[in-house]
């Protein structure tokens, strides 16, 4: 099957990412993607209905920018930013700042490392802008850290988003087993290093499948911490 048929689903998505990368870019603006989109750049196969990225700006100065860039990203009447174009559902463009002192103390998007997904990685759905994600050795965590604080809920729609980003999490321990990395706490600054081994260690002993990736992708000092 040819590439961009395969990728369709991924198609406004992409191009919303696309045009969210070049305008940040020109503005001098570090960035990356998260969430379920960054996820389905190394292997996830869901399509997510929007897309979060981190700034290492104020999200009011990003949101300037993106707005004066391209006419296709406008403001809903409830304030959301959303990139529009064509008969297409308008993809809500989320631009959170990370840092210590932040309410939801994501990574810091002026130090967190960075990978570039180019054309050469993904052929058919990234062109020749390269789109810049968290390291996933270190989104993982902040993947792994939304699902701990849902995993135990018996509401319906939150047991779905559990599902969810337990499938997410499948695909970057996976991503990291093939590039030999692991987990990188460090790399996360703005979380202390034992509430995140705390999520590790739940999603150990919930998940007993997910136990192999998670042996490949913690060095053996932090298995030891987890398991015990």
């Amino acid at each position: 099957m040819d590439p961009v048929q395969e990728d369709e689903p991924f198609r406004f998505l992409d191009a919303a990412a696309k045009e969210t990368t070049v305008a940040l870019t020109r503005a001098n603006i570090r960035h990356g993607f998260m969430g379920g989109y960054a996820t389905s750049l190394i292997g996830g196969s869901r399509i997510t209905e929007d897309i979060d990225v981190i700034v290492d700006s104020d999200p009011s100065e990003a949101r300037n920018k993106l707005l004066q860039a391209n006419a296709c990203f406008t403001v809903t009447p409830s304030s959301k930013l959303v990139f529009s174009g064509g008969d297409d559902k308008p993809i809500p463009v989320e631009l959170l700042r990370g840092g210590e002192g932040r309410q939801l103390k994501l990574p810091d998007a002026n130090s967190v490392s960075l990978r570039s997904v180019t054309a050469n990685v993904l052929p058919g759905r990234v062109e020749e802008t390269p789109i810049p994600i968290i390291a996933p050795s270190v989104l993982v965590l902040t993947k792994l850290k939304r699902w701990a604080f849902i995993a135990n809920s018996t509401r319906l729609a939150s047991k779905r988003k559990a599902v969810r980003d337990v499938d997410d999490i499948k695909v970057i321990l996976t991503w990291l087993v093939n590039d030999g990395s692991l987990i990188d706490f460090e790399g996360y600054l703005e979380q202390p290093k034992h509430e995140l081994l705390a999520f590790v260690r739940k999603l150990y002993q919930m998940h007993t499948k997910i136990r192999p990736l998670l042996v490949a992708t913690l060095s053996a000092e932090d298995l030891a911490l987890i398991s015990n």
